[in-house]
């Protein structure tokens, strides 16, 4: 897979190249319990001006989401899609420091759609921890509920070269995570109000 970006979109900056602040959640117990309960890490993630991880490297990297919402919601949204294809390997992510400012760019998708009648729920820590996502992205997530997920996957899949890329028991499972994605969502909504959740 090669991806091809205009060239006024760089990425060859280490200090634009970020420890994803979930990142491998779901490989390592002793992250598990520091970030899932530990009740300040949202806000840490969000007002912290550098990354912690380069702050032990001494290296004082600036951290994306810095009072910076919109890069949070993305990182919120790539929760969601990792969620839905279980993408565990969730290391780092790029931000383009060209004219795309703000571009959040997610590379190395490779272990996705592995177990399907396995549902990581860690990776929507982002979501089910701060409870706030764009209000578009629930909007577009309730089209594609009961099953029209896997139809349209389905569908544009036939045209593939390779295909099925997809096996039916993938397939379900995708409209199985998207359910749940939507009811934590709304239980978000119902515990914290939709004024906090939704931007």
């Amino acid at each position: 897979m090669i991806l091809w970006l205009p060239d006024s979109a760089t990425l060859n900056d280490d200090r634009y190249h970020n420890t994803h602040p979930w990142g491998r959640i779901c490989y390592d117990k002793e992250n598990v319990t520091r970030l899932t309960q530990n009740k300040t890490y949202c806000s840490a993630v969000q007002n912290s001006k550098y990354q912690p991880s380069s702050l032990l490297d001494k290296v004082p990297y600036p951290n994306p989401f810095h009072n910076n919402h919109d890069m949070f919601l993305d990182l919120v949204d790539s929760a969601i899609l990792h969620y839905i294809i279980t993408n565990a390997d969730r290391k780092t992510n790029w931000v383009n420091n060209g004219i795309y400012q703000n571009l959040f760019v997610m590379l190395d998708n490779g272990k996705s759609f592995q177990d399907p009648g396995r549902d990581e729920w860690l990776l929507l820590a982002p979501l089910f921890q701060c409870c706030r996502v764009r209000q578009t992205t629930y909007e577009r997530l309730r089209v594609l509920e009961k099953g029209v997920l896997s139809s349209v996957m389905r569908e544009v899949l036939k045209a593939d070269p390779v295909s099925p890329v997809l096996t039916d028991p993938h397939l379900t499972a995708m409209d199985r995570r998207l359910a749940h994605v939507i009811l934590e969502i709304q239980e978000c909504a119902r515990t914290q109000g939709p004024s906090h959740v939704f931007r």
